[in-house]
């Protein structure tokens, strides 16, 4: 059986910041994630990426997303003095499903 990395290309170089490629990866990633995993798929030291994880949540300290680490691991989260604006949110956009799926 082939490996499923043999059939991935290195993605091109580009000029963003390596603090928003990190943050790129833990947008998408369905679960948190490692310093390593970051530097391997970025082809950089894990020292690099410490690095871009603390420019990062030094960008986002005043944002509505914030950098949770937790056990090494790190994900992107929303900001936690806006649980009560998320919760009403999530509860308003279920409800109006629930509404178009009763039409």
């Amino acid at each position: 059986m082939a490996d499923i990395n043999e059939n991935l290309t290195k993605p091109q170089e580009n000029k963003l910041p390596l603090s928003a490629k990190v943050e790129a990866l833990l947008f998408v990633s369905p679960s948190s994630t490692s310093q390593k995993q970051l530097a391997d798929t970025l082809g950089v030291s894990t020292q690099k990426i410490r690095e871009a994880l603390d420019e990062l949540e030094q960008s986002l300290a005043s944002r509505g997303i914030r950098l949770q680490e937790n056990k090494g691991r790190y994900q992107l989260t929303t900001a936690p003095e806006l649980s009560e604006e998320v919760e009403f949110c999530l509860l308003y956009t279920s409800d109006a499903a629930d509404e178009e799926d009763s039409v």
